[in-house]
């Protein structure tokens, strides 16, 4: 075997790994939750049974591609996921999400990266509307 085909398989093998290690950071940012997230505007629906609400990102960089709903004893905890694609990717992203509202509901916390809760809103027990 020359030297030149001994060369170009090198280069060829650790292409392979580049496009590898691409391909495996873009789907592994996708999991990867996200902080500093603050509710932005929110509107009840009608009946009370929605909230609609865009979110408001206080980092620098990031989009938020989905959210989950750790629902318990009338409170909701948000947990928001970064886009595809890492660092500063809007793949996938979306800006307004909705949660379902049940008459006993009393708070909606964020969730920031590290597992820590942030009181966004709660009801008003006397009036039932939601306030920061």
């Amino acid at each position: 075997m020359s030297v030149s085909k001994i060369g170009v398989r090198i280069i060829a093998f650790i292409v392979v790994l580049v496009v590898i290690a691409g391909i495996g950071w873009f789907i592994i940012s996708g999991f990867q939750k996200t902080h500093g997230i603050y509710m932005g505007e929110y509107e009840v629906s009608e009946d009370g049974t929605e909230l609609t609400f865009n979110y408001l990102n206080v980092n620098s960089m990031g989009y938020v591609r989905d959210m989950k709903d750790d629902y318990a004893d009338g409170v909701h905890k948000l947990t928001f996921y970064q886009c595809w694609g890492g660092l500063n990717s809007s793949i996938g992203h979306q800006s307004t999400y909705t949660i379902h509202l049940n008459p006993e509901d009393t708070e909606i916390y964020c969730m920031d990266g590290q597992g820590m809760a942030r009181l966004v809103l709660h009801k008003d027990p006397e009036t039932g509307s939601w306030i920061r």
